[in-house]
Formats: structure tokens, sequence, C-alpha cells
């Protein structure tokens, strides 16, 4: 139990924090970006202070955070009368926000602070792409802009820490802002450019990210659909199997399907290959192929019955909840709806679809076996 004295301390916090909303010590709900923050902050200090002063800081930056008392860190360090930094704290707070409004409320104030913040521009260049699709060149014009000057801003740099530059926190912003491009490049279908901007932040960065790296490779060989089997076979053919029903001619699935197992999962895999098409990427759509091959070689799950789309549905939803992809920042990430309106199904359907192949396949987060290693986002 906390003593009386630190709980004086954290309503003498809460009593500022509702004085003065928009101040520094506003920094509570920094989530996934606490991280970032730190390193950034103590970045700034090593500049002021030199490296050797940083030992003797640490322990009281871990006293604080045990207390949550993120705004004497930011005193400590030096950041809090900085307004880029406040600036920067506030985007932070917007990026870790589940509530738009509430996101894009502190945007502005982020710009208000330093109109140059380059989370701020790219996240509103990223807003309009999203609500605007008309004003899509726009948008894309506004994020080369952004990152032309991002990258200015770092300068020699940039040669100095190629190949590692994610390690750089002040050169984050700017690897947001390339990835910002990329996957809206991506979105509107200008493959050519999205490579470029793909293969300069793996230059930066080094080839771990594999979440550009997949995609790219992807985009330079797009996933193939399957023909589908004839939908009234004659008795010449009822010995056909398919054993390697993948744009990959070494890989296969074990074991055989007959004739009309063959012509369902053809269908099945059809559908779900055009989903991965238009929404994900080519991993996800071999793990959709093999998830199809079990289902169909299984009598007993049924596949044989009802609507393709609904085995499909529920073969996607299985796979993005089992790899994350409903988190938002997930690379590729989708929401439910995106797989409900594409195939045409309802959520009640997909969810009955997706629980009985969890259970019956094992897709799951713990099982390696349904796993897309790599969704980072810089």
């Amino acid at each position: 139990m906390a003593s009386k004295g630190a709980l004086k301390k954290k309503k003498a916090l809460e009593r500022r924090l509702k004085k003065h909303p928009l101040k520094i010590s506003t920094i509570t709900d920094l989530g996934e970006y606490l991280q970032e923050f730190l390193l950034r902050g103590v970045y700034i200090f090593s500049l002021k202070q030199g490296q050797n002063a940083i030992k003797t800081i640490t322990a009281s930056i871990h006293a604080l955070l045990q207390d949550k008392q993120y705004n004497k860190i930011a005193a400590i360090l030096g950041i809090n009368k900085i307004p880029r930094e406040q600036a920067q704290i506030l985007v932070y707070q917007a990026m870790a926000s589940p509530d738009p409004k509430k996101a894009d409320i502190l945007i502005k104030q982020a710009l208000r602070l330093d109109s140059k913040n380059v989370d701020a521009l790219a996240w509103q260049a990223k807003q309009i792409l999203s609500t605007n699709p008309d004003h899509a060149d726009m948008a894309l014009n506004a994020m080369r802009e952004i990152t032309s000057f991002a990258e200015a801003q770092l300068g020699p740099q940039l040669d100095i820490l190629n190949g590692k530059i994610h390690e750089f926190p002040l050169a984050r912003p700017y690897l947001r802002s390339l990835y910002t491009l990329f996957s809206s490049l991506d979105r509107c279908e200008l493959h050519e450019e999205a490579l470029n901007v793909g293969k300069k932040i793996l230059t930066l960065c080094g080839p771990d990210i594999f979440a550009i790296r997949d995609r790219m490779t992807t985009l330079q060989n797009p996933v193939q659909p399957l023909i589908a089997a004839p939908s009234q076979p004659n008795s010449a053919t009822k010995s056909a199997t398919i054993t390697s029903p993948t744009t990959n001619e070494d890989e296969n699935y074990g074991g055989q399907l007959n004739e009309h197992q063959a012509i369902v999962f053809a269908e099945i895999c059809n559908k779900t290959d055009a989903f991965c098409q238009a929404h994900v990427d080519a991993r996800i759509a071999r793990y959709a192929r093999r998830a199809a091959f079990q289902l169909c070689r299984e009598d007993d799950m049924g596949a044989q019955r009802g609507k393709r789309e609904s085995w499909a549905s529920g073969i996607i939803y299985a796979l993005a909840q089992a790899n994350d992809l409903f988190a938002p920042d997930a690379h590729p990430a989708i929401q439910p709806v995106t797989i409900h309106t594409f195939f045409k199904i309802s959520s009640s359907t997909t969810s009955k679809k997706s629980a009985l192949l969890r259970k019956r396949l094992k897709i799951s987060p713990d099982n390696p076996d349904w796993i897309c290693h790599g969704h980072p986002t810089p």
C-alpha cells in the first residue's frame, strides 16, 4: 500500500493536471511511446550535459518511473520548457490514443507549439487520405514534402547512421513519415514508387524491417489466384488430386484431396487470395491456403456445405486474430468490418466459422505454425 506521503503527492499531481491540461505534465498515457520519449529526452540531456552525466540521472529516472511522475522526468532532463519537445509528447499521446477525436485535438495542439513537427504533419496528411479519397494526390504530395523536409532536418547524420538510423531517437519521426508514405503509395496502387520508398527504409534500417521487406516481396511477386477446378468433373478425372496448391511449387501441405475436395478448395482459395491481394499480403494468402487445404481434407468440418464466402471469411478472421492484424500499428492492419464487407457475410457467421477453425486447426497466437513473423512499424 502506498504511503500517505505518496498519496499526497499523487493527489497534488492530479490537481496540477486539471489546472494545466496542456502542459508537459499531461504525459500520463504515452503507452508504447514512453520508451521513445525517454530515449529522446536522455539523448537531448546528453547533448547538453555530456555522456558522463547520464549515469547519475538514471537512478532518478527509474524512481520517477515507478511513481509515474513523467512531468518531473521531463523537468530533470531539461525538456519541459522546449516547445518542440512539448509538441512531440502531445504527438505521442495522439498516436497512443484510441479516440480519433482526442488524437486530432492533440495533433492540432502539437502543431501550435511546433508547426514543423514531422509526426503531426504526416498524421494530418494520412487523415486527409483516409477521409477524402478524392484528395489523394494532395495528401501524397504533402507526404513527399514532409519526408524531404524531415530528411533535410537530419542532414549529414543520415550518412553516419546509415543502416541503424532507427537507433537514433530523433530520427524516428522521419522513419515514420517514410513508412506512412510507403503504406499510402501501396494503398493508392503506386507500386513502383512504393518499392523505391521501401528500399530506402531498408537501406536506412537494415533488412530486419520484416513488414516492409515482406510487403515489397508481395508487390514484386503478387499472389496469383488458383484456377478453379471444373464444376462438373467427368469420370476420367475422379482421381485427380491437388498436393501443392500454392505459388511456391516446392511447398505442399501434406496429404491429398480428392476431386470434389479439390473443387471446394480452389473456390475457397480464390476468395481468400482476392482478399489478401486487396488488403493484406502473400504471407497471409499462403497461410489461408493451408487452412483451406486442411479444412477441405476433413469431411466432418462441413466445407462442402454452406457458402464458400463464409469459410473464406472465417479463415481470414482466424488468421487476423492470431497474427494481431486488428491492432492499429500492425502492418498490414485490417478491421473486422473489412472482412465482413469484402465477403458480404454477417459478422456472426464469420465469428462462428472462425471459432470452429481456431478450435479444429489450432489457429492461435501461441501456435507458431500459423504465425507470420514480423509486423513491426518503425
